[in-house]
């Protein structure tokens, strides 16, 4: 299936602030806390899809798949930053490790991305 350029725009934005919603309203109980770093893995997963989605979307403007993967990966981790400042004052907690595994996901899915846009 091939996402028009309005879809994928559309689907960024959406992941962007469902992950901005999630990420400052008070925390709940949380059933992945159970997990070891089980919120780790959610920052993963929830900046994998952003960063691969925003490289698709860069990928459309630019011809470089390094460009398209570090800028892609450094405005997600910039995002994840901004995120985890503006959490401190939501009541939550502001952690190096949220940021190191919003890093991880987001240098995964920029990476994904721009192998499918071969």
């Amino acid at each position: 299936m091939i996402l028009t350029y309005k879809t994928r725009k559309a689907l960024l934005i959406i992941t962007a602030a469902a992950i901005l919603i999630l990420s400052l309203i008070p925390q709940a109980p949380n059933p992945a806390s159970r997990i070891p770093y089980g919120d780790k893995l959610e920052h993963i997963a929830a900046y994998i899809l952003l960063a691969f989605l925003l490289a698709l979307n860069i990928a459309l403007k630019v011809n470089s798949r390094l460009y398209t993967a570090l800028l892609s990966a450094a405005i997600c981790i910039l995002y994840g930053a901004v995120i985890e400042f503006l959490q401190q004052y939501t009541g939550r907690s502001t952690e190096l490790l949220d940021l190191i595994a919003d890093l991880v996901g987001a240098g995964v899915g920029a990476t994904l991305a721009v192998q499918v846009k071969k």
